[in-house]
């Protein structure tokens, strides 16, 4: 569903992420920040501010999801979405596990 409004209306979309003054924005904000403190208690990350990363992640995803449409990156399905995060974001936050 978010993907088809982000295609067909996303003028829409933009509108539902800013409601109630990015309420939708701050709630990704926070989950991502959550998890980030829990990894930074086990060792991982501690480099970062959780509040700062937890916000970029989520504006990260707001722009991943409203220009999904516009090609590039193929986030169509939930493996594609899961294999992204394994090889991009989570090297890009956390540095890379071996």
């Amino acid at each position: 569903m978010i993907a088809r409004t982000a295609t067909r209306e996303p003028g829409r979309l933009i509108e539902a992420g800013l409601a109630d003054g990015a309420a939708l924005l701050e709630l990704g904000s926070g989950v991502a920040a959550g998890l980030i403190r829990q990894a930074q208690e086990r060792g991982h990350a501690t480099h970062l501010d959780a509040d700062e990363a937890g916000q970029t992640l989520a504006r990260l995803f707001s722009a991943c999801v409203l220009l999904s449409a516009a090609g590039g990156l193929d986030l169509s399905t939930d493996d594609s979405v899961r294999r992204y995060a394994r090889r991009t974001l989570t090297p890009m936050i956390f540095g890379a596990f071996g």
